[in-house]
């Protein structure tokens, strides 16, 4: 018995640790289609700032592109180094920077967001691991102060004995132009900044500067942007008492390189997609297994991945017929040695498209629909889907 529970602990405690998973080298990451740049500068910034508690010049930009364009950026010093970090239902690319004793720690995601750890002289980073579905930093200041962050899927909480305790929930990407300051200010505390969205609401955030910077140079890098495009991420802070609707981060440049170039990522099954920037109703499935994106002019897309087939032990000619089941197939190509088909042909007055990539465990899958008389319209959607559909 005592063996027993010896053995269900280690089970236990090798799952929690295995859930982390530092697996990439960037190297790697050039391998699975993740392109590298390092700039020194961007429309006028000669050097990499970013926001919130670490309104700083830090050095260069370093940016990620995938299928020729780029999706996510963060500052580095001199010293960096780049790894895919996992864990049940998150992934990151954890960028870790250093330069004459400063060290710096961000993550990066598929969907674009930055998110920063620490921006600290002292040891840094002492630990990381899954807690509770999301990801736990432990590191500590050069005042010998010990902090504690912890990353969900839009939201990042940092505690310490230092400062309390600060939150940001409901942390969201915006395609915005920077309409400037509201007229509004708080000492030591911050400015607030108007953003116009795509589709024509205002949004007042306020732009904290906790971290010793004054309001003269809290964003100030900002009003170089004024009526300008930009990306930014912003949400809900909690600081003691106060709080509310505030930026978290500006990200400078991919508002044009990148536009609204929409791309998921499913963790479950290892598969990803992007398609081109537009407006569309995007609706990922409770329970993870895919997603469906609708333009509401006629495209839908359904892109998901199942055990199913496998579980039944269909082959690949079994599985393409029953997804073209009700079609006019006019097309068809199977791809024996890279594990994959495509199928299309006609569904009354449309026509449907699928691939499926097929592996030991599982399957994943990508449908789309539209309507006959706008197939030349929605062609280079359709190439663009099917360039970027991967099963990692």
């Amino acid at each position: 018995m005592r063996f027993f529970i010896l053995f269900i602990l280690c089970l236990f405690t090798y799952s929690q640790a295995a859930a982390v998973e530092v697996a990439s080298s960037k190297s790697e990451l050039q391998e699975m289609g993740i392109e590298i740049q390092l700039l020194s500068s961007i429309e006028g910034l000669p050097s990499c700032k970013i926001g919130g508690a670490f309104n700083a010049d830090i050095g260069k930009w370093l940016r990620l592109v995938r299928d020729g364009e780029a999706f996510a950026q963060t500052c580095v010093y001199e010293d960096w180094n780049i790894s895919l970090t996992q864990t049940s239902g998150l992934s990151f690319y954890q960028v870790e920077s250093s330069q004459d004793g400063k060290k710096l720690l961000s993550l990066l995601s598929d969907q674009g967001t930055t998110l920063h750890i620490f921006h600290t002289s002292g040891p840094g980073l002492k630990e990381h691991r899954p807690l509770d579905g999301k990801l736990l930093f432990l590191w500590e200041d050069e005042n010998g102060y010990s902090y504690e962050t912890l990353v969900g899927k839009n939201e990042i909480h940092t505690s310490s004995e230092a400062i309390g305790e600060h939150h940001w929930t409901d942390l969201r990407l915006e395609e915005v132009e920077y309409l400037g300051l509201n007229g509004k200010g708080m000492a030591l505390i911050g400015y607030g900044h108007l953003f116009r969205t795509r589709d024509g609401q205002v949004l007042d955030l306020m732009g904290n500067c906790f971290g010793g910077n004054s309001n003269e140079q809290c964003w100030h890098w900002l009003k170089s942007f004024q009526n300008k495009p930009l990306r930014i991420l912003w949400g809900e802070f909690a600081f003691g008492a106060g709080g509310g609707s505030t930026l978290y981060e500006a990200m400078p440049g991919l508002a044009e390189v990148a536009g609204a170039a929409p791309h998921y990522s499913n963790n479950r099954f290892g598969f990803s997609l992007s398609w081109l920037p537009g407006n569309y109703n995007v609706l990922e499935a409770d329970n993870g297994d895919g997603v469906t994106v609708r333009d509401n002019k006629g495209f839908t897309m359904l892109a998901y991945g199942t055990y199913g087939y496998m579980v039944m032990g269909q082959k690949m000619e079994d599985v393409l017929i029953e997804l073209s089941h009700g079609l006019d197939v006019t097309y068809r190509r199977i791809n024996d040695e890279k594990s994959w088909f495509v199928v299309s042909g006609f569904a009354g007055e449309d026509i449907v498209y699928i691939k499926c990539f097929l592996r030991n465990d599982a399957a994943c899958i990508v449908r789309m629909s539209y309507p006959k008389h706008k197939a030349e319209f929605y062609a280079p959607q359709v190439e663009k889907v099917m360039q970027s559909f991967r099963f990692n």
